[in-house]
């Protein structure tokens, strides 16, 4: 089988995707433009203590441990349509979980939406792509 027979056709592709992000570790976070929290992963809820649906209930500033900062952050990616950063989440109880995360616009039915995948932080961020260097990292917490 040749590469192309290796491929996967587009819907296929999304399926995978969908797949691969409800078990992944990585926290996922799908926003509106406004900040109401459309979607999350098992990861997601495993780390803030809340299950999905009360995840779902939560708006993205009360997520972050800064809501100003969720604001910001939310207004950066409208308008430069990405953002790699760090902060932090809120838990259950209480307790802030800092992660370094990238943000990202995305169309789904033609509705725009907030990609926000997050890791627990590790340190200082080092980006190995030129361009990602060149972004300023922004706190958004």
């Amino acid at each position: 089988m040749g590469d192309r027979g290796r491929r996967a056709q587009p819907i296929l592709q999304q399926t995978l995707l969908g797949e691969a992000s409800a078990g992944s570790d990585a926290l996922m976070f799908v926003f509106t433009a406004e900040g109401d929290t459309v979607a999350v992963n098992d990861a997601a809820a495993a780390a803030t203590g809340w299950s999905r649906e009360e995840l779902l209930e939560l708006p993205a500033d009360l997520i972050a441990s800064n809501p100003d900062f969720a604001a910001d952050g939310r207004r950066a990616v409208g308008a430069r349509g990405t953002l790699f950063g760090s902060g932090g989440i809120r838990t259950k109880s209480g307790e802030i979980v800092p992660v370094t995360f990238i943000a990202s616009r995305t169309k789904i039915g033609g509705i725009e939406f907030i990609l926000v995948i997050c890791a627990p932080a590790q340190g200082p961020l080092e980006w190995t792509s030129r361009s990602a260097r060149r972004r300023r990292r922004a706190p958004v917490g």
